[in-house]
């Protein structure tokens, strides 16, 4: 199966595609000063250039979806139930219309090519003839990141439309001493706040961005995220486990076993095999060594029980903030992660499955710093228990360090690994139940 992984066809061309040096490709004679650096390409790690969600099928018939989350069902009529949904404005070919006239709030079911059943009543129209859809969200689910992505300042309006001239002045007032607000502004952001971008629009010389939620903001109101670094590590017989992942920036490097004298360092996320792990220093196969602290170990565990030997499953260590994917009993993957912060928000352990997927959804609820969030359109969301979940996190770069309000966190870049490599949802789905989904083990 690491053939799986190399063979994905070349489709990102993101800016912070790495290429690692490796370790023992470096000089270890003094007194030329070693440098580890983070990889600087896909380092074997492909992603499918394949849009994961977009309807390609040719059929007479298409049914366009007009909800936000428009359902598809396991059969029609009223025992039927909701296993998956597409966005606003895809389209899905179908088949014929259903006998079963219940349960469909006065419209009608359709069977749809590929399995699954939707109604008219329920968030879909036939496109027997033209029908503009209001600002479809359309993701580019060829890439790490499907969508632009900015944080909100605190306190900064949002509006359901462009303001006039006169009412920008007025926001503007607002915004520098308590007098009131236009109509139009709908309320006023606080705590964490991001939004996926839409489009930018310019009148009277002044920017605005909608969101995909049909939100406006002021330009000025917005600050677009910075990318992690972060890309994980294929196994391989070049490449096995243990690996050690720096976490810290320009960490030492020792050249000599039997010293502390400092040869060079290591960047962050740079990653190297180790030989030996110790409680104060990790060393790699030519006896240079980076203190323990700066570094975390992605390690080889023993297949559970309840696991096939012809599964797939995923490893999380909470103590070392790694993660592992397996094929039975061969580590094919490993990378940092990040998981629940504290007490209160720790991440359970346990061995589950994936239940659902989704291509992205928007996340919100209380937080302890910032009183509440609301992350816009996170991609790449896998849940295996309840709540609980792996999915991207675009708004931080912690990698390696617990950062979460319980779920595992992982770069763009190795969370979209993950959800191409633990199984596809049906053809022009966004989001669904999955059966016999791939193992979670998650240890402390």
């Amino acid at each position: 199966m690491l053939g799986r992984i190399a063979g994905f066809a070349v489709a990102l061309g993101l800016v912070h595609a790495h290429v690692l040096v490796a370790p023992s490709a470096l000089s270890s004679e003094p007194p030329a000063r070693i440098e580890l650096r983070a990889p600087q390409a896909p380092n074997g790690l492909r992603l499918t250039d394949e849009p994961l969600y977009d309807s390609l099928e040719v059929s007479k018939r298409i049914a366009i979806a007009v909800y936000n989350q428009s359902p598809i069902y396991s059969q029609a009529g009223l025992n039927g139930w909701s296993q998956g949904y597409v966005r606003r404005g895809d389209r899905l070919s179908i088949v014929a219309d259903s006998s079963v006239r219940r349960g469909c709030d006065g419209g009608r079911w359709y069977e749809v090519v590929g399995g699954g059943f939707i109604c008219t009543g329920r968030g879909f129209r036939l496109a027997s003839k033209e029908i503009v859809i209001k600002h479809p969200i359309a993701a580019d689910t060829t890439s790490a990141l499907p969508f632009k992505y900015a944080r909100v300042t605190n306190g900064a309006p949002y509006m359901r439309r462009v303001p006039s001239a006169a009412q920008a002045e007025q926001i503007d007032r607002a915004m520098k001493a308590k007098a009131a607000f236009p109509k139009l502004v709908e309320r006023r952001v606080r705590g964490l706040s991001y939004i996926a971008i839409d489009k930018v629009v310019t009148v009277d010389d002044r920017k605005y961005v909608r969101s995909k939620a049909d939100q406006y903001f002021r330009a000025e109101d917005l600050t677009p995220i910075s990318e992690t670094k972060l890309i994980g590590e294929p196994v391989s017989d070049e490449r096995p486990l243990p690996i050690a992942f720096v976490t810290a920036d320009d960490a030492p490097i020792h050249c000599d076993p039997d010293s502390a004298t400092v040869c060079g360092a290591a960047e962050r996320y740079a990653r190297f095999s180790a030989m030996t792990v110790e409680e104060a220093r990790v060393q790699d196969a030519e006896g240079r060594w980076l203190d323990r602290a700066s570094v975390r170990v992605a390690a080889a565990i023993e297949r559970p029980r309840r696991i096939a030997d012809d599964e797939s499953w995923l490893h999380i260590d909470l103590s070392e903030q790694t993660m592992v994917a397996y094929e039975g009993d061969h580590p094919i993957f490993a990378t940092l992660v990040s998981t629940g912060k504290g007490r209160r928000h720790a991440t359970k352990r346990g061995t589950h499955r994936m239940v659902r997927k989704f291509i992205s959804q928007t996340l919100n609820g209380p937080d302890p710093e910032y009183g509440s969030f609301r992350i816009a359109e996170v991609p790449w969301i896998a849940f295996y228990d309840d709540d609980f979940g792996i999915h991207t996190a675009y708004w931080h770069d912690n990698f390696g360090e617990p950062s979460s309000h319980g779920c595992t966190n992982m770069s763009p870049t190795d969370a979209r690994w993950l959800f191409d490599w633990s199984g596809p949802l049906p053809r022009g789905w966004y989001g669904g139940n999955i059966s016999l989904g791939v193992w979670v083990h998650i240890t402390s």
